[in-house]
């Protein structure tokens, strides 16, 4: 089977320096300069010739077609070359590989076959990793669902609105009162632990709000929190028992607050009743 080649545009790479001049129509190169420095130079070195030469040779090959024609002609480069030993001087500085590649010989099988082991060891590696930190999210649910379920069925953050769930204001409240306690506000201005803006959050939280909550806030992966606070720290901050410093406190702060993100939409439009006024009783 011989390579036809019939369109003019198909041969103009072969035609020769001449076939690059200047647009007569408005006087510029139909290439970039680099460029068509380049394909003169494949032109006038034969090297345009050979380049055509393989891929006629690959049109009338005999029988099946190679699979992978870019490794055939390797193959057939790297019998040839052992002609070039000892005649460095056909190649100028360009030695064996170079002449095509501009770099040092490697040993392209190796590093294919190196290159398929680092991908196998890198998919086990991220398969061992994905398995390491789910354990530790599970580890870390299972030790949130205890201070979890002790705000939320312990009584004392008892959402009285419509909504089931935990006021997430009174566990606010609360965790307010301790660091106060131990971090007083300046007479001229806010706590420093306090957060900057931010509003105490307001409403009903679910059980599933809060175990969200706990998994975007504390676990691991999670953006780090001012002081390294943890859950574990915020629960025993609630009932006045943990030894934290002000670094701490603002980390605890600021997790408090993100609380107004997870809560039962419309609940925090609720207001609770004010208590009966005491001069109000019958006696």
């Amino acid at each position: 089977m011989a390579l036809e080649l019939d369109d003019d545009e198909d041969m103009k790479f072969s035609a020769g320096a001449s076939s690059y001049k200047e647009n007569e129509a408005d006087g510029s190169h139909l290439l970039p300069p680099r460029e068509r420095e380049f394909r003169e130079f494949l032109v006038d070195s034969k090297a345009a010739e050979e380049i055509v030469r393989l891929l006629v040779g690959l049109a009338e090959t005999q029988g099946e077609l190679p699979e992978n024609p870019v490794a055939n002609w390797r193959a057939m480069y790297d019998a040839e070359r052992d002609a070039f030993k000892g005649k460095e001087n056909l190649l100028g500085p360009l030695h064996g590989p170079t002449l095509v590649t501009g770099r040092r010989e490697e040993n392209i099988p190796a590093l294919l076959d190196e290159n398929d082991a680092l991908r196998e060891r890198e998919a086990k590696l991220s398969a061992e990793l994905h398995e390491a930190v789910s354990q530790i999210h599970a580890n870390e649910a299972a030790a949130a669902q205890v201070v979890l379920d002790a705000w939320m069925y312990g009584g004392a953050f008892v959402f009285t609105g419509p909504d089931a769930g935990l006021d997430v204001g009174k566990l606010y409240a609360a965790v307010s009162t301790t660091l106060s306690a131990k971090f007083p506000a300046p007479p001229d201005g806010p706590a420093e632990w306090a957060a900057e803006g931010a509003a105490p959050p307001k409403g009903s939280a679910s059980i599933e709000g809060l175990q969200a909550w706990a998994h975007d806030v504390f676990a691991y992966g999670s953006p780090a929190l001012p002081g390294g606070a943890d859950l574990l720290t915020l629960g025993k901050c609630v009932t006045g028992e943990c030894e934290i410093d002000v670094e701490i406190a603002k980390g605890l702060c600021l997790a408090c607050v993100a609380l107004s993100q997870y809560i039962v939409p419309g609940s925090e439009l609720y207001e609770e009743p004010p208590p009966p006024d005491p001069k109000g009783k019958k006696k």
